[in-house]
């Protein structure tokens, strides 16, 4: 979509059933990533960003090149290199993200079952490895954690996820209630 469809949009109003703590913010437009990087900028904060790419349809995004150019230029533009990883399902992305900017960090996200996904994260030079955490063996984790890479599964959103996650050993855990996650942290003295 052109970026002025885009702002036409409010994210704010509408609350998602799924998020009963959600708090409508009416009128609020989605930001360029431009904006965000710009609003945090003198914040610690570090940032997760996602690329949504789905090679089936390629008119929903710019090609993997040229995606990966316009994300690593914004970031480089705000000098936020050592702030920020790049994760994706789409490992075209991250290569190339890794080729024109080295100091962002990568994470390769899957979704499946994956027998042996440690060749496939060193040929992409990913820092990260982002499994869905039902299918990320103790063993699987360990091997990846041995090459160096670090592991955060996606999207765990409860204490008994954050327990099992925790035990396995993961080296960050990707949810939608970070401030829930870090006073569980905080209570099971993991942080």
């Amino acid at each position: 979509l052109p970026l002025r469809e885009v702002r036409g949009y409010d994210c704010g109003s509408l609350k998602n059933p799924r998020f009963p703590e959600q708090v409508p913010v009416p009128g609020t437009r989605i930001p360029t990533l431009d904006e965000v990087l710009l609003s945090a900028k003198s914040s610690p904060v570090e940032f997760n960003i996602e690329t949504k790419i789905f090679p089936r349809e390629p008119e929903l995004a710019p090609a993997p090149d040229e995606f990966a150019r316009l994300l690593a230029a914004a970031v480089k533009h705000h000098g936020l290199e050592a702030r920020a990883i790049v994760q994706s399902f789409d490992v075209r992305t991250l290569k190339e993200v890794k080729r024109l900017a080295p100091r962002i960090r990568t994470s390769q996200l899957t979704s499946d079952d994956l027998v042996d996904i440690l060749p496939a994260l060193k040929a992409a030079r990913a820092d990260f490895w982002s499994p869905f955490f039902e299918w990320a063996p103790a063993e699987t984790i360990r091997q990846v954690q041995a090459a160096g890479i670090r592991v955060a599964p996606w999207t765990l959103n409860t204490p008994k996820d954050w327990e099992a996650a925790a035990a396995s050993g993961v080296d960050a855990i990707i949810t939608d209630y970070p401030a829930k996650l870090a006073a569980f942290l905080k209570e099971k003295k993991l942080r």
